[in-house]
């Protein structure tokens, strides 16, 4: 199975590109990616030190940084208790927050649509960048799971 985030390091090793990486669903965030987001965010920190990675750069694969929370995964929470959807839901957005626990600057190069929870890791990034066009919205009151 193909990575659900990519990194790439430019040749001097100095800057790290994360991409996410599901061009299909325009990079809706789920759990198992979370997951290895949160893995990739651990190995780089790790290299701050041992290689000396000065910035961080997160992208998205397509045409869309990420159009938000995955909505089966969303309607699935919709089901659930409060309480236990305030626990998973923390753990979710954990993953993808845990780049603020990168010691050098992330950038996020918004390249299309980033929407509700995609647009909320974007502005967990020190510095934005969007292309024209780019589509932005906290769009959470809009979603409907019946």
């Amino acid at each position: 199975s193909s990575s659900a985030v990519t990194v790439h390091r430019t040749e001097d090793k100095k800057v790290a590109i994360i991409t996410l990486n599901d061009p299909k669903k325009l990079n809706a965030l789920n759990a198992s990616m979370g997951e290895e987001f949160k893995a990739v965010v651990n190995k780089l920190c790790e290299d701050v030190d041992t290689e000396g990675l000065g910035a961080v750069v997160l992208t998205g694969e397509g045409r869309a940084f990420s159009a938000g929370g995955d909505l089966q995964f969303l309607r699935s929470r919709s089901k659930d208790s409060p309480t236990r959807n305030a626990t998973i839901m923390r753990r979710f957005y954990e993953r993808f927050l845990s780049l603020r626990k990168l010691p050098v600057p992330v950038v996020a190069a918004i390249n299309g649509p980033a929407i509700g929870a995609g647009l909320a890791v974007a502005l967990a990034c020190d510095v934005r960048i969007a292309t024209e066009g780019a589509k932005m919205g906290i769009t959470f009151v809009g979603i409907s799971c019946h």
